[in-house]
């Protein structure tokens, strides 16, 4: 082989090897960051997540958008969070008299562009979707799901908790299935109990 064809070969090997090298950095480039946070959740029993809760409500999902805030996990940090527009159709716990008919639940993760976090035992919302969400409002007047990923429920017709993973949550607080019913009236009596006691 001479001198010519190897030089060509050695030209042709770096073209493909830098071409190679290129169209990963671009492929990286195009997919994105993605942070994943995780989180240790601490579990919640039947009377925690309803006596702290600021409402319980059942609704659909009309909305979301994500959007950049401030972390409430990591100091001095920004995440994505995801504002969830629910359509009222019923409350099952009012102690804060809310007259609210839509309400935006703030839910930390979402992509925006081609950035996205993922936040474990966030819950999870989908436009049209019926839910379940136990609601706590904080001093500066968001609300989020009290609990986490134990706060929201996905509602088909009078039954709660759709997935099998929500089911298994649902049933560690309540220690079984309950009904919409069955659990309003959960909720009306340890209510009322915790007024009895004051």
């Amino acid at each position: 082989m001479s001198k010519k064809n190897i030089l060509f070969y050695l030209l042709a090997v770096i073209v493909v090897a830098g071409s190679v090298a290129i169209f990963n950095l671009y492929n990286r480039s195009n997919q994105g960051k993605t942070t994943e946070i995780n989180t240790l959740l601490a579990k919640v029993t039947a009377e925690e997540i309803i006596k702290g809760s600021d409402g319980v409500i059942i609704g659909t999902v009309k909305d979301l958008r994500a959007t950049k805030a401030p972390s409430s996990l990591r100091a001095e940090e920004g995440d994505i969070v995801t504002n969830v527009s629910i359509a009222v159709e019923k409350y099952l716990s009012n102690p804060k008299n809310l007259s609210l008919t839509n309400i935006t639940v703030q839910v930390v993760g979402g992509t925006i562009g081609k950035e996205t976090m993922i936040a474990e035992d966030s819950p999870d919302f989908e436009v049209g979707q019926k839910v379940l969400v136990f609601l706590k409002q904080g001093s500066n007047g968001v609300f989020t799901v009290y609990g986490w990923s134990q706060g929201k429920y996905t509602v088909t017709n009078d039954k709660i908790a759709g997935s099998e993973k929500e089911q298994e949550i649902f049933k560690g607080i309540f220690g079984k299935e309950l009904t919409i019913n069955e659990l309003e009236q959960k909720i009306s009596s340890l209510s009322s109990s915790s007024k009895d006691i004051k």
